[in-house]
């Protein structure tokens, strides 16, 4: 299985795409969590390898905003990192001898190949809240933003102009591909739709 398995896997997941690193992420954290949840170390395994290939650039970007209540839950106050996913899948695959070897050649062929990277925001919302950012946009070019949650609540993703909507994804973690006709501005919006508080991360090209 090793033989076989191993290298299918790694050149599957070897050099994504730089215009795909807000996707890449998000689908990283969403196959983490199905994995978890199934006990399927592969997956989890794979979602580590899509995010170990992702480099975070920290933004400081400041929301506006609104509602929210005091009070709920925040027994995970961020979104797990990186390092922290490779490490979980280290200790979810570790009593199986091909899975564990697999996830070392899988953590060595992350730390040779080249990054992509994206643009990292962290806040957090209290119930109820509603957040607001408002962004350029290059206009004619598709362009994605998404949000990782750190699982606390189910998160609503929101993209638009004063014309209207463009996007609207929900999850514990969501993305959306928006484009514009031309150079101009969008209005991103995240809300709190459950009972506990959430940090996320807001990730843009």
């Amino acid at each position: 299985m090793r033989l076989f398995l191993a290298p299918a896997l790694l050149s599957l997941l070897a050099t994504p795409a730089a215009a795909d690193a807000v996707a890449q992420m998000v689908t990283a954290y969403r196959l983490f969590d199905l994995g978890e949840a199934a006990q399927d170390g592969l997956s989890q395994i794979a979602a580590a390898r899509l995010a170990a290939g992702v480099e975070m650039q920290v933004v400081d970007r400041k929301p506006e905003a609104t509602g929210g209540k005091d009070g709920g839950t925040d027994s995970r106050p961020a979104p797990r990192d990186p390092a922290a996913l490779m490490e979980l899948a280290r200790v979810a695959v570790e009593a199986d001898e091909t899975l564990a070897i697999l996830l070392q050649e899988t953590a060595a062929m992350a730390d040779l190949l080249p990054k992509v990277t994206l643009r990292q925001s962290a806040a957090m919302l209290r119930t109820g809240e509603v957040h607001s950012y408002r962004l350029p946009l290059d206009g004619g070019t598709p362009t994605e933003i998404g949000v990782i949650g750190d699982g606390d609540s189910r998160l609503l993703l929101e993209i638009g102009t004063e014309a209207g909507p463009l996007c609207l994804q929900s999850g514990i973690s969501a993305t959306c591909a928006v484009s514009l006709p031309e150079s101009g501005f969008v209005t991103v919006t995240l809300r709190n739709l459950g009972e506990g508080v959430s940090g996320y991360w807001l990730l843009t090209e």
